[in-house]
């Protein structure tokens, strides 16, 4: 086993620092390619919550300024397919939890609505039935949850509950909104 291996490795002392040159730089490659997707993938999740931050903030003035009844119907129409948006009597989320992510939506949503009642949550829900495909699938959903207060009308306290689903797909080559 010693001597097929022995035979593998060059016999100069000059050919062998050039094989660990060439060793080192690979390794220092895949640690570098390793680096980028990591921040590939943080920047592509702060991209997707700075729109969010962005859409939520100008939807709240307009919430803000109608009556009730109305508020319903823009909630139902600012809804998407990512993106789930009800007025409520209660809070989905009452205060903002630890972790970076909720702290940073947070703080992008107070800044841009110039307020500090804005609560953020990582939480996990169940997925429906009807997307599970596989049973050994992952049944839980994880996903952001905003809460604003929203002026009262009609006597009634409002709050607006966005949820958003936390791990989005990154798009391929070219994406169409």
């Amino acid at each position: 086993m010693m001597g097929r291996f022995q035979r593998l490795l060059p016999d100069t002392l000059a050919s062998r620092f050039v094989l660990l040159l060439a060793v080192a730089i690979l390794v220092a490659n895949l640690i570098g390619l390793a680096v980028l997707n990591l921040q590939q993938q943080r920047f592509d999740r702060q991209a997707v919550d700075d729109r969010w931050i962005a859409r939520i903030a100008a939807l709240v003035p307009a919430m803000e300024s109608v009556d009730g009844s109305i508020r319903q119907s823009i909630a139902r129409e600012a809804s998407s397919r990512a993106a789930r948006v009800r007025v409520g009597d209660t809070p989905l989320v009452t205060e903002t939890a630890r972790d970076s992510r909720s702290r940073f939506i947070a703080q992008g949503l107070g800044e841009a609505l110039g307020r500090e009642d804005v609560a953020v949550a990582l939480l996990d829900r169940p997925r429906p039935p009807d997307t599970v495909s596989r049973p050994d699938e992952n049944r839980r959903d994880r996903v952001v949850a905003v809460t604003i207060a929203l002026s009262p009308r009609d006597g009634r306290a409002a709050w607006l509950n966005v949820t958003t689903r936390a791990e989005q797909q990154r798009p391929g080559p070219v994406a169409v909104d």
